[in-house]
This record gives structure tokens, sequence and C-alpha cells, in this order.
């Protein structure tokens, strides 16, 4: 057909509908048969009205948009323009993956580079190519170029037909609805609520950027094979900032009514509220495996009045309405399930599915911020002045019990010999020790009658939890005179510090804040308040991946110290050794890491007043990175003897012993004497359990490297059982998300070396990469490695050597010209060998690194083999 005869066809076709719909419906068909002028124009027609009776009995929400929806997709493949093989620009049209209101969109294909590069074609139908349409397109498409988001399916090109009509590329997403993604994969819970803050921050960027999405469905939102999540479709999508839309109905109902708001259905104006209201419907549907309304067979007036006035049941409620799947959210039966989401998460939903638009959040931010919370325990802004509730999220938090006496006399130790240690101060400096004594005598007196008032001593319970104790201490800062801040200062600090030892970094980030307030009001404040206040900004930036933050404390706090000849606090500044060499490490820095390590132990024995047992910390941070950089051997030799030594003068339960046997088996591990280093982790774990209890980040590490032990002795379900307990642990840690990238690379290890089932180790490997702060280069070089090697596994080699290629500089900053290196080096060696590029596998494979291959791997099958592989071919 030509452009002039297509218009006239469609013409017809429209003229023809326009009747046939006036007459009786027993009648339509010989009318058609009479009037129309060609059996093309009758079939259309009657495909039209198939679609417009089937509509009206089930979905249309808004008087004709959707009919018009529906005949676009039925009509799309009569568009011969655009038939597979077809061109479009650079463009070749492989095949339809699927029609809208708002255009088709075809799976093409073009080169670049000499590559094939895939993507998803959007084009208005032929049938529809003049009026609203068009402008549609063009606006969706200048909407998708101001979006740059990772979870947001990217702008490639753009351009328009001979005809007129626009279209343009975007990235091709090759994944699966979110909603199935996470039922075929029986995620659980707190796997589907990380997924769904995915969505959030994509949709809050968009936010960010003015621009509404008002689509938000699960259809419009995909998970890849990398378990990455992608937003698309931005066919309906508004400005907020009125340049590109300032029609409050211009989507003109083509909307879905599962996730349409009342306003969009009332047709009033949308707003962000909009697409709070969309996003509550998917995390409706994702928690409890069915939608908030069920429309089948109702009639549009019916439709649109639930929407308008009626309130979906809560999810705990809906559970009866599903179909069993709280088996694919991790339950074992209804019960659990509904236990699950009965509270918080319904009360979540609830607010985002309310009918006035101003009750529901004002922003994905505190959406995403309120669910962040339920992954953590930590109240949600709605119930923040539950006392009782907020009591009942610190104690799932941080299950560990002490004595109350313990906690008192241990915080009173402390302070005793910081004030002995003031008192031998030079006699120029005794004015600052006498202040220094009568704050601490402050402290220890404000914490032993904040712990009295705490409800177990009330009643005498022997049952009582250090975040119990410290709730109660912080709720009591108050008491504190405004005209003392130093006393403020000091018993902020001494809170945030314990808050830091049991991993409960926000409420350790509010009190320092109060510390930081309280000392800017303190001017007199001394050295060593001021080193304490550094150390403790230091290691919560460090804990958030923050080092330049880190790094800034850490030398304002050695600057203070060498400015004062009579300083001397000598826990912080082992603490502050301590922060340092793991900031160093995790920037990329780990030869000057273990240097400083080593000067700083060497230096810090030698003082009289440090007894040994206090510098234990930094000799099993020392160990553990010669550990991770090749060095075991002399990690092993200072292990034995720190052990030795602690057995003469500790029983042997003692909990000092933990640390110590748990860096004896990282070293034992690393030197593949499994053997021992099952044994040892196994004793640091019980000994960590019965001490600490079951919510430390300690123990999620230690669980991790058991389990990884176990994979390698052919025990894989018990090895991947440690490692998901070891996850779990790390969720309800919010800041620990380099701790959960390396047990989803572990999981993959697991998957791929242990199950064979390369699709579920891609998606743990990716998990990885996708949560390793951007800022952890040492991190960054590991789960790079581990998707790199998952890809060569499941044969994408050209995607193996670009994540394998970005994380060789890493490795090489993380640990120096270790092992590790060879390993990946070997890696993208075998990748390329696979792409043919034998130039480029010679390079990397030296003789200097086959040899390092042949003597160090510990998966001797994959590595190793590959190696001598190509060794073999090309004649290394």
């Amino acid at each position: 057909m030509t452009p002039t005869t297509d218009t006239a066809h469609w013409r017809n076709v429209q003229r023809l509908f326009d009747a046939a719909i006036e007459q009786p419906e027993q009648s339509r068909h010989t009318f058609i048969d009479t009037a129309a002028a060609d059996p093309a124009i009758a079939d259309a027609v009657r495909r039209l009205l198939a679609l417009h009776d089937d509509y009206l009995a089930t979905q249309d929400v808004m008087p004709g948009a959707a009919l018009v929806a529906e005949a676009v997709r039925s009509l799309a493949q009569q568009d011969e323009r655009l038939l597979p093989g077809a061109e479009i620009g650079s463009y070749r049209i492989d095949s339809l993956l699927g029609s809208g209101g708002m255009g088709n969109v075809f799976l093409a294909t073009r080169n670049v580079d000499g590559r094939p590069q895939r993507v998803a074609l959007k084009v208005v139908p032929l049938a529809l190519r003049h009026g609203r349409l068009v402008e549609h397109l063009r606006r969706e498409r200048a909407i998708l170029a101001g979006l740059d988001h990772p979870d947001i399916a990217r702008l490639i090109d753009a351009g328009e037909l001979a005809d007129g009509r626009p279209y343009f590329a975007m990235e091709y997403v090759d994944g699966e609805r979110i909603t199935h993604y996470c039922d075929q994969r029986a995620l659980a819970l707190p796997a589907r609520l990380a997924l769904f803050l995915r969505v959030c921050d994509a949709v809050a960027h968009a936010h960010r950027r003015f621009v509404l999405h008002r689509d938000l469905k699960p259809g419009n939102i995909l998970v890849d094979h990398d378990g990455r999540v992608r937003l698309l479709d931005f066919g309906i999508a508004k400005a907020t900032d009125g340049v590109v839309a300032t029609d409050a109905t211009i989507d003109s109902g083509f909307f879905s009514p599962d996730c349409a708001a009342p306003e969009q259905v009332a047709g009033r104006n949308t707003g962000v509220a909009t697409d709070i209201y969309g996003l509550g419907s998917l995390l409706y549907e994702l928690l409890c495996g069915c939608k908030p309304f069920d429309f089948a067979g109702q009639a549009r007036t019916t439709i649109v009045e639930r929407i308008l006035s009626e309130d979906p049941p809560l999810p705990s409620r809906a559970i009866v309405r599903s179909d069993g799947s709280w088996t694919r959210r991790g339950h074992a039966d209804a019960a659990s399930l509904v236990a699950a989401l009965r509270g918080d998460l319904d009360l979540i939903v609830a607010k985002t599915l309310r009918k006035p638009p101003d009750d529901r959040y004002g922003s994905v931010d505190a959406l995403a911020e309120d669910v962040r919370s339920v992954l953590a325990a930590r109240p949600i802004a709605q119930r923040a002045r539950e006392r009782g509730y907020r009591l009942r999220c610190f104690v799932r938090r941080h299950r560990v019990s002490v004595g109350a006496a313990v906690l008192a006399g241990v915080v009173a130790i402390a302070a005793i010999a910081m004030t002995v240690q003031q008192s031998r101060r030079a006699v120029a400096a005794r004015a600052v020790a006498e202040h220094e004594r009568d704050h601490a005598r402050g402290v220890v007196e404000f914490l032993v009658n904040a712990f009295e008032n705490a409800s177990a001593f009330k009643t005498r319970s022997r049952d009582v939890s250090a975040s119990e104790l410290l709730q109660s201490a912080a709720r009591s800062l108050g008491s504190v005179s405004p005209d003392d801040t130093a006393l403020k200062a000091a018993v902020a600090q001494t809170l945030a510090q314990l808050y830091i030892r049991l991993d409960m970094i926000e409420p350790a980030e509010g009190q320092a804040q109060l510390a930081r307030e309280a000392m800017a009001k303190t001017p007199d404040a001394s050295s060593e308040q001021r080193v304490r206040q550094d150390v403790i900004d230091a290691e919560l930036a460090s804990l958030a991946s923050r080092y330049r933050d880190a790094t800034r404390a850490i030398d304002d706090a050695a600057a203070r110290i060498a400015a004062d000849s009579s300083y001397s606090d000598p826990d912080a500044e082992v603490r502050l050794a301590l922060v340092k060499a793991r900031t160093l490490r995790l920037d990329g820095h780990p030869a000057e890491a273990i240097a400083y390590l080593r000067r700083s132990y060497d230096t810090l024995r030698r003082r009289a007043d440090i007894q040994p047992s206090r510098l234990e910390p930094l000799l099993h941070r020392l160990t553990r990175q010669l550990s991770l950089n090749g060095n075991a051997d002399d990690a092993l030799e200072l292990l034995e003897t720190l052990l030795a030594s602690q057995r003469k003068r500790l029983p042997e339960d003692d909990p000092a012993l933990i640390p110590t046997l748990q860096s004896l088996g990282q070293a034992y591990y690393r030197l593949r004497r499994n053997d021992l280093a099952i044994d040892v982790l196994e004793r640091a774990i019980a000994g960590q359990r019965k001490y600490y209890g079951d919510t430390y980040s300690e123990l999620a590490a230690m669980y991790n490297l058991l389990g990884n032990l176990y994979l390698e002795e052919g025990r894989a379900q018990e090895g991947e059982q440690l490692m998901r307990e070891g996850l779990r642990i790390t969720h309800a840690i919010d800041t620990n998300k380099r701790g959960a990238a390396l047990i989803y690379d572990s999981l993959a290890l697991v998957y791929r070396n242990g199950h064979g089932d390369y699709a579920a180790a891609k998606r743990f490997a990716g998990l990885a990469f996708a949560v390793t702060p951007a800022e952890s280069r040492d991190s960054l070089a590991y789960t790079s490695r581990t998707l790199a090697e998952t890809l060569i596994a499941s044969g994408d080699y050209f995607e193996a050597v670009l994540y394998a290629e970005s994380a060789l500089q890493y490795m090489v900053e993380s640990c120096g010209n270790c092992q590790q290196v060879a390993y990946l080096t070997g890696d993208i060696a075998y990748a390329r060998f696979r792409l043919y590029d034998f130039d480029g596998a010679r390079t990397r494979l030296t003789p200097e690194i086959l040899t390092t291959l042949r003597v160090w791997t510990r998966w001797p099958h994959d590595v190793r083999l590959h190696a001598e592989t190509v060794a073999r071919t090309i004649g290394i």
C-alpha cells in the first residue's frame, strides 16, 4: 500500500466501524458484508467489533480509550512496512515484541563496530500515525533522553520514518515481569522488598527529573537474568515541570485499571502521589500474590466505582484470596505469611493506596525509607512515637543479652581507666585532667541512673538486652543539663561507641550527631574528647563506605594527637589504628594497610600504659589482611603465637579466643588446610553464638567462610544453608552492603560449582555486583571477578571479558601481586581465547601467570584447566 491508499483504507475502516456499531448486534455482520467495498476492510472492522465486545465485558475504565489500544494491538501485524526483515535507519526488524495503546515495540538489530546490538524499537502504528499518539511518542522519547539510571531502560537512538512517524530505540531487556520473576524463584519477603526498593529508586530518579511514570504495573517492570530491575514504558509519563506536558488527562485512559489511581480514573490532576499508588499496587501483589482488586467479569461502571470508593483488604487479609502463594514467599503456611504481613507492611501498603492523594506518602523516598526500616527491623515513620513498638524493633534487631551490671561495669571501668590516665599528665595539664575525671564520673553516674530506669531493672528481670539498656540511656540523655555540654558530648560518645559494637549503626549515627552538636558548644573540650569524636566519625564513615570522609576524620585525629604532647588515651589510639587500616584496605590500598598495621602494632606494644591484650584486635586485622594478600604463612605464625599466649592466661571457652579462631580459620583456608579451618571455625561460631547471639556481622562472615569450606568438601547443601543464614544477618544490618555482596558471591559459587545451575549463579553474581558500594574498590574486584567467571561458565564470553577487564585494576589495587590477580588474569585469557582473540589471550596468559595457576588455585577443574587448554592450543 502507498501512504495515500493506507490513509484511505483506515478512514474507510473507521467509517464502517462507526456505522456498524450503531446497528443491532445481531445484524452487524450482515451489514458489514453489504457495506464493505473491500474484504480487507470488512475483516478489519470485524476484528474491531470483536475487541470492542470483549473489552466492554472486562476492563474498560475509560470510555473508548482501551478500544483504540486493543485495536492497535490487533492491527499491528498489518503494518507491512515493519515486517521482519524491514529496515528502519540502521536497524533491521527481527520480530514484534508487543503492542500497546501507545505504540508497537519491535525487536531490532544493528551492527556497532562489527558486533550486533539488539534494541527494542518503538514506533507509532501505521493506522494511527497522526494526531496525539505521535506527540505521545515524541514526548516519551524526550523523557527517556533525560533519564539516566541503571534500573531504567536507557534510550539509545531516535529518528523518524519517511511518513513522519517518530521512533526510538531503547535498551532491550531480556527479562521477566517482576512478579513472575519472584514467584518462579520462590523469593522470600526480604528479597522481594529488596527488588521493590530498586524500583522505588528508579521511580524516585524519574521524579527528581520532574517525570511521572503513571503506569507502574508488573508488565512495565522487568527483572533480567542478572537480577537487575528495569523500569520500562514511559508512554503515558508526564513532566511535572510543565515543559513537556501540562494536560492532566493526556494519557486518555491508556493506563491499566489494576494499578490506576483514583485521580486517574476520575480524570483529575495527577502527581507524585499517582506513582505512589502504582507502587503500592505493585507491593501489594509482591507481598500477597494477588492484586488489590479483582475486576474479572465486572462492568466498567462497577470497576470505576470500586477504584474511587472501595478500600482494598489489607495484604494480610488478602492471603485467603491467593493461590497458596505463601510457599513462594518462604513461609510454610498461610498463617506465618499473615503474621509477617500484619503490622508494618499492612500499614505501608494501606498508606500508598489511600484515596486522597495527600494522604499517601509525600515522596517515593519516604515510602522506600519505611520499607528499608521493615527490612532492618527499625520503626517505620507511621509508628515512630509508639514506645513499646520501638522497643520491640530494637529487641528484634539485637537479641544479645548481657547482664546489666556487667555492661555498666565495663563502662565504669573504661571511664575509671580514662581518669587514671588523665591523672598521670604533667602538672601543667592537671586542670584538664581533673576536668576529664569529673566528666568520666558524670558519665558513669549518668549511665547507672539511666540503666536503673530501664524496665528490666524495675522488675528485677535477669533477661535484659544490651539494646534495651542503651535505648533507656539514650532516652535519659535529655535529662542532662543543657549547660553541661561537655558531659552531654561524653555520654553521647560513649553510647555511640557501644551502639557501633552492637552493629546498631543508625542509633550510633544519631548519638554521634548529638555529640557533635554538644562539642560545637564546648570550646574548652580536651584533646582526648575531640579525638574520640574524630574516631567515632571515622568509623561510622568507613562502615558506610564513605572513605574520603573517614580519611579526613582520621587525619584530624592524628593531627590533634601530634599537637598535644600530654595526650594520653590509648584506647582511642588503638581504635584509630583499626579504622585507618580498614579504610586503607577497602579504598584500594592493601599494601599500605599492612605496613601501617605493622608500624602501629610495633609502636603501641612498647607503651607501658597499654596491656598486650588490648592490642589483639590489631593483630587480628593484620593477620586477616596478610591471609587475603597471599601471605597466609606469615599470618599463621603470628596467630599460633597469639593463641598459645591466650591459652596460658584464659579459660578454654573465653570469648577473647573467638576472633583468634576466626582469623586462624581464614589463614588455614588460604593455605588449603581445610580440615583445620573447619575445626577452628566451627568452634569460633559456637562461641560467638553462645556469648553474642545470632545477629552480628562477624557471625555472618564466619558462616560465609565455613560455607565455602563445606562447598569445597562436597557439602554444597550445608554450605548454602550457612550462607543464607549469613545473608539473613547482613540484611538485618542495613549498612553492611559489602558483607551481603560477599555472601552473594559465595552463593554464586554454590550454584555454579555445587549445583551446575548457571542461571541461578548469574543471578546471585549480579546481585553481588549490584549491592557492592561503588566506593569499595576492594569489594568491586571480587564481585566483578565472580560475575565474570559465572558468565564464562554459561558461555557469555564477551560480557565476561568486559567485567573481568574492569575488575583487574581493582584486583591489583586490592591485593598487589597476589594469586588472586593471576586467577583473574587466567579468566580473561580464557574468555579471549573463546572469542578467538588468540593474541589477547597470549598477552594475558604469560608464563609467570601460568606457573602461578599450576601451583595455586582452589578450583583446579576451573581456572587451571582452562589455562592449560589455552596454553596447549596457542603454544605457551
